[in-house]
């Protein structure tokens, strides 16, 4: 915004640049008597002026909180929208007790959320995070001001007759090309083995993460993740070398997937997260949203080396979905997809199976996810006398949150390893034995001062005579205490098997001495007890994480085991950045 003011006289004096200022008022007082208001009168005008000025400065701009909402593997989902002047590309701080923890930016948005990724981050996002923006008081109030529409700050310069200025042309901002987003580090970890064994290694690495949106100037985006690391061994087999250099490259695409466009697309080393059982492929996928709610879609490629992550073509993966979903998340939400999934050694069929995904949620308060899986069995499972059709897989979880104090959940589990071409000559009881068949159900409390207590207990059902397998787990949480950035968390779990008994305590506190500065200690055991024998094994550790600035980080850890079958000391050390 330009104001401009003037200040005129109606007699002006040509000479009055040769005279001092005693000279020209001495000789009339009511003059002199004005020139004393003067002062006066311009802090006045200036007061006014600068109360102008503030008020105009405080309709441009807003600040807007939210919170998140829920985290997926690969994005953050917050309780802002278009509603609330969120723009795709705004950048966003979260906070937690005070202190801002990440950065993200937006990817896609809707009238009241948001999806995000993180640009930075000191501490891991959670749910219920806050998220802070500053946007636009036009577009909070709804919207784009249209051609014929007066803002407040247009009317109050009208009402003062005072004509804007025309708007300057902006300088040429940098291309919006090739933006690269990620993070890039080096690595160490030392491990000094106090056993026989020898098990000494040192093992240096580098790890990136890197998206580089609209790459080569097209609405793309190309995604890379890799690792390289280099293993150095004292004890060493026919197996395991002593030196030995590992290359992983996770992911290498382009893809484009933007949540409002019709066409979705991937190209390279890829993954589909609406097809189960897929993974990454070297290969393509493709999707078109044949109706406002609905999509189809298709992916394959080849299976990359579980071990080496290299290139490979022995097995082949093929994917079709369909999905539909309608709805905004924190509100009612329903997202479905049916899809089918199979893969190939060397063209002779490994495992051919349909699946079926519902998501439902009602803002906050119940939540349901379920999975059922369908094996299609033909070639080498027909010729074993397997039926043609087989319910391998099926999961059921639900969440209610009567009030904001209380969440209770419950699942139902009966997924089991399924055979596959490398398998098939496994014996069935061992697939049997392995069948996750059980119910899970836990709470959830939240007490005033940042507390919150969680338990968990769960039952695995065998068949005859064989015993079930239990499992219990209860931990504490404690933010802010004593109003300090100090979080102290405590967790013990349990499971008793037909052979087993083990119990594994924990306790850690996390601190924020200084700004940028993170500190954590923590503390455990694995207590294992079979028949009358009882087995502990005992760690230690300090990790502290240290940004610099937005984009520089390092992080140094340590971790010390003593106990029956485990002495040795861990160091790792990471210094990387951001962009």
């Amino acid at each position: 915004m330009i104001v401009r003011t003037s200040f005129c006289c109606k007699k002006p004096q040509k000479h009055l640049k040769s005279l001092s200022f005693p000279n020209v008022f001495m000789g009339n007082p009511e003059e002199w008597k004005r020139a004393k208001r003067a002062p006066v009168v311009f802090l006045a005008g200036l007061l006014s002026l600068l109360t102008f000025q503030v008020s105009a400065f405080g309709q441009t701009g807003k600040r807007q909180v939210g919170e998140v909402k829920y985290v997926s593997s690969n994005a953050f989902y917050i309780n802002l929208g278009t509603e609330r002047g969120v723009q795709r590309g705004d950048s966003l701080r979260v906070v937690r007790r005070g202190r801002g923890i990440a950065t993200l930016v937006v990817t896609s948005v809707a009238r009241l959320s948001a999806s995000c990724t993180a640009v930075s981050q000191v501490e891991p996002i959670k749910t219920g995070d806050r998220v802070e923006g500053f946007f636009r008081k036009e577009e909070v109030a709804g919207g784009q001001i249209g051609p014929g529409q007066q803002t407040k700050k247009k009317s109050l310069l009208t009402k003062s007759k005072v004509q804007p200025r025309k708007p300057r042309k902006r300088r040429q901002t940098r291309s919006a090309n090739n933006r690269v987003r990620g993070s890039v580090s080096l690595q160490a970890l030392s491990q000094t083995d106090g056993t026989s064994g020898n098990r000494d290694f040192y093992q240096m690495g580098v790890r990136s993460r890197l998206k580089v949106q609209q790459f080569m100037g097209l609405p793309v985006t190309l995604k890379v993740r890799w690792r390289s690391r280099s293993f150095s061994r004292d004890n060493v087999s026919s197996v395991i070398s002593a030196d030995e250099w590992r290359h992983n490259v996770y992911e290498f695409g382009v893809v484009s997937s933007a949540k409002n466009s019709n066409v979705e697309f991937g190209i390279g080393r890829v993954a589909s997260n609406r097809i189960r059982g897929l993974g990454y492929i070297d290969g393509a996928l493709f999707s078109y949203k044949v109706a406002p709610a609905w999509r189809l879609g298709v992916a394959g490629g080849t299976q990359p080396s579980l071990r080496t992550s290299g290139l490979q073509t022995a097995e082949q993966k093929l994917g079709l979905f369909l999905s539909y979903e309608k709805g905004e998340y924190g509100k009612r939400r329903f997202a479905s997809t049916a899809a089918f999934s199979g893969r190939y050694n060397k063209g002779e069929v490994s495992r051919e199976f349909v699946y079926l995904q519902n998501t439902f949620s009602h803002g906050s308060i119940f939540s349901a996810y379920q999975t059922i899986e369908v094996d299609l069995n033909r070639g080498w499972k027909s010729d074993a006398g397997r039926s043609s059709t087989q319910l391998s897989n099926f999961f059921l979880s639900t969440n209610f949150q009567p009030v904001k104090a209380i969440s209770l959940n419950l699942s139902y589990d009966a997924r089991k390893n399924v055979r596959i071409f490398e398998t098939r000559s496994i014996p069935d009881s061992l697939f049997d034995e392995a069948t996750r068949k059980g119910v899970r159900t836990g709470v959830v409390l939240r007490f005033p001062g940042r507390i919150r207590w969680s338990g968990t207990f769960g039952i695995r059902f065998r068949g005859g005579d064989v015993k079930n397998t239990t499992s219990f787990a209860t931990g504490l949480s404690v933010q802010r205490i004593l109003n300090s950035t100090a979080t102290l968390n405590a967790r013990l779990s349990y499971f008793n098997t037909m052979f087993t008994q083990a119990y594994r305590p924990s306790v850690s506190l996390r601190f924020s001495p200084l700004r940028g500065l993170s500190l954590s200690l923590a503390g455990g055991s694995y207590i294992y007890q079979t028949g009358n024998r009882e087995t502990r094994n005992n760690w230690v550790e300090g990790d502290g994480t240290f940004r610099l600035n937005r984009r520089w980080f390092s992080r140094l850890g340590y971790r010390r085991f003593f106990g029956e079958n485990q002495k040795a000391g861990r160091l790792f050390v990471e210094a990387g950045m951001t962009f």
